[in-house]
């Protein structure tokens, strides 16, 4: 019969049982499991049963006043949960009705359970022989629903099951605003990258003030990749001045001990520390032992892998090839793609296991990593890789971030609920400096935007928003900009044709480079040459310099297109040069080198000479008249920054404005642009850069 619910604590409706006491829920005598939160729920609408219990009622029942929590998405899985396990739906209820904005109510009928001579069993008073005999055809129904109550539990079991989103807490450890490249910690302390001066840091995992690594000074121009699990030692990459390889060092994090491994692209420690894995330009991922012998290439790849990454209990080796995600076993075995069925359209990256190996954790986005290969805008995602009752336990990601911020690596702390990354608001002020006076000013009002280049009137520029990517054509002034390019792609170095006609520039796509052209009124754009960055005009606009396969600098070189016929041909001996720039008189083009320092190249004769610079170039420009080169000097081991120009051919450098004092950002952290008069135009940083401790709540 009916009853007024809330005069006893146990239910029965249709095969459930519901005993508060024991906090059981059971089907056919069968106990179902069900979490806290979703029992009390139950509990509270079999109390107040055909009536509503408001969302107000349940939130101070189930989460006191301080308690902090996301109430309505807390609520509305625990009541999702309970749904599953009584089988029941929201849009065609048959125990929990929905009231809109209101609450729940429950609407199944519910007969009363007598208490039994032990007082445990609920069991009618009185029973006869003839009062247990059950028809055969409810035999039946009854094993069909017991039957499949039990394939139902099962598939719970074995299948995979979504997983809730933890909480996130955040708090800032850094106050600097630099640009930071995590590479992991000790427990204690988080070893990082400044990225302004490619120097080694390391920080009090609470925050604070960073301090140098002091045992990586000596190691000059330098990156950390990686900490051991025991945190003795850091993975360094380091590279003398010029643009590549990088060279891996073991350094102890106690004491100055050194050892050199040799090249590589990226790597990463064993769970033991004893090894290393490494990737290599040649598309092959090889270990050595720290100690610099063993060494053993695992596998060839389809591409250069970046982003290697050692499981905690040493059975996998995940790496990204192009953004999307690839495993291995240790042994090299078994390569394979990994999440590639999952939101294709995204970019991945700088995944990390926590501590425990139980979860994954790593980046995504939608055209995240499209510049430079640094994230832009990325969030930082979770996948549960828990072992369940019968196989190993795969679920989709589950998004841990969101807003504004962008992310980079993130490094799992010892303690399974802190996630440590470094969170950038990525913004830039353009600014111009005075060649004679030095004051800086903000230009084109401040706006977000580098790669100028004027058209030879000087009416128009072109240039490409940051953080965005997109390649823009306007009035001198700023006014009246045109959109000329397309996301996902990233645009770089817009340049002017010298009849003003056409626009070319290249862009970047999943480490994928291409040379665009496009009409300066926007209206005829298409792709000019796959494979290929850097694009620039030669001065009569009848041919194209450009570098050919940039992501291979083994076979990285240059070339010139003629554009009347489409006819490539490569430049004699560039083999590894990068960054053509062709000066405006057509005599020369200067180009970056693997080695430094930067190459001449004499059209007429074909000849290369060195230029007399020694340290790093970075964004060649030439001047109007073609008798300088502007550039910026980034000394990797003095930390000095400077703007300065050379004479050509073979004069001596000189130094324009010292940027010591400058935070800079961009595409790759940096870039120099020239206006019509030769003042310097830069990128300054105007967002933050800061590390973050991410705390999850558990599940």
């Amino acid at each position: 019969m009916a009853i007024s619910a809330h005069t006893t604590e146990k239910w029965r409706f249709d095969l459930f049982e519901v005993d508060a006491h024991r906090g059981e829920l059971r089907r056919g005598g069968v106990c179902i499991k069900l979490r806290e939160q979703s029992f009390r729920i139950l509990q509270l609408l079999l109390e107040n049963a055909g009536e509503i219990v408001t969302r107000e009622d349940l939130r101070k029942a189930l989460w006191p006043a301080h308690t902090f929590v996301d109430f309505d998405h807390s609520l509305n899985a625990a009541v999702m949960k309970l749904r599953e396990a009584l089988g029941d739906t929201a849009d065609k209820p048959l125990y929990i009705e929905t009231m809109p904005r209101k609450g729940y109510r429950f609407i199944a009928s519910l007969t009363q359970s007598a208490p039994a001579s032990n007082g445990d069993a609920t069991a009618p008073a009185t029973m006869s022989r003839d009062s247990l005999r059950v028809p055969p055809r409810i035999r039946w129904l009854i094993l069909l629903a017991f039957a499949s109550f039990l394939a139902s539990s099962a598939a719970i079991l074995y299948f995979p099951r979504p997983i809730h989103t933890p909480r996130v807490s955040y708090k800032r450890l850094t106050q600097d605003g630099h640009d930071k490249l995590l590479a992991g910690t000790d427990g204690s302390r988080l070893y990082f990258t400044d990225g302004s001066q490619f120097s080694i840091h390391q920080l009090a995992i609470g925050g604070g003030e960073p301090a140098r690594f002091s045992s990586a000074a000596s190691l000059g121009l330098a990156q950390a990749w990686d900490v051991s699990r025991d945190g003795s030692h850091l993975l360094i990459a380091q590279r003398e001045l010029g643009l590549l390889p990088w060279e891996m060092w073991v350094v102890s994090t106690v004491g100055d001990s050194k050892r050199h491994l040799g090249a590589a692209v990226h790597g990463a420690f064993s769970p033991d520390g004893q090894s290393i894995v490494y990737s290599t330009y040649q598309n092959e991922i090889w270990t050595v032992r720290t100690d610099g012998s063993e060494r053993r290439k695992l596998t060839d790849t389809n591409g250069i892998a970046k982003n290697l990454a050692w499981h905690p209990d040493g059975s996998i080796i995940r790496f990204t090839i192009n953004q999307q995600y690839w495993e291995m076993h240790s042994d090299g075995s078994n390569l394979r793609p990994f999440l590639s069925k999952w939101k294709s359209a995204f970019d991945r990256c700088c995944g990390r296991w926590s501590f425990q190996g139980d979860r994954f954790f790593f980046l995504a986005g939608e055209g995240s990593f499209r510049g430079g290969g640094r994230p832009f805008g990325a969030q930082i995602w979770m996948l549960n890789e828990r072992h369940g009752l019968f196989k190993d336990t795969v679920r989709e990601p589950v998004q841990l971030s969101t807003g504004p911020i962008g992310w980079d690596t993130p490094i799992a702390g010892r303690d399974g609920k802190t996630i440590f990354a470094e969170g950038r608001a990525r913004l830039g002020e353009l600014v111009r400096v005075d060649p004679k006076s030095r004051q800086v000013q903000p230009y084109l009002n401040g706006i977000s935007a580098e790669f100028l280049s004027f058209s030879a009137d000087g009416k128009f520029i072109a240039y490409v928003t940051f953080p965005d990517g997109i390649a823009w054509k306007a009035d001198a002034d700023g006014s009246h900009p045109m959109q000329i390019s397309q996301p996902p792609e990233y645009a770089i170095n817009p340049v002017w044709s010298p009849s003003g006609a056409e626009i070319l520039f290249g862009g970047i796509s999943r480490n994928s480079y291409q040379a665009h052209i496009v009409s300066s009124d926007g209206q005829n754009s298409r792709l000019l040459i796959p494979n290929a960055s850097d694009p620039r005009w030669s001065p009569d606009g009848r041919r194209i310099v450009f570098e050919t396969d940039r992501t291979n600098p083994k076979r990285r070189r240059l070339s010139i297109m003629e554009l009347a016929t489409n006819a490539i041909q490569d430049i004699p001996h560039s083999e590894g040069f990068a960054s053509p720039r062709w000066s405006p008189d057509g005599r020369y083009i200067v180009a970056l080198a693997v080695v430094p320092p930067p190459r001449l190249f004499n059209v007429k004769t074909q000849q290369w000479t060195l230029m007399p610079l020694v340290g790093d170039i970075n964004f060649p420009a030439w001047s109007r008249d073609s008798r300088y080169i502007y550039g910026l000097d980034l000394d990797s081991v003095s930390g000095d920054r400077w703007i300065f120009r050379i004479p050509v051919p073979d004069g001596a450098p000189e130094r324009v404005l010292s940027l010591n004092d400058w935070k800079l950002t961009g595409w790759c952290g940096f870039s120099l642009s020239l206006d019509p008069l030769d003042a310097p135009l830069l990128l300054r940083e105007t967002g933050s850069s800061e590390i973050y401790a991410l705390t999850l709540d558990r599940e």
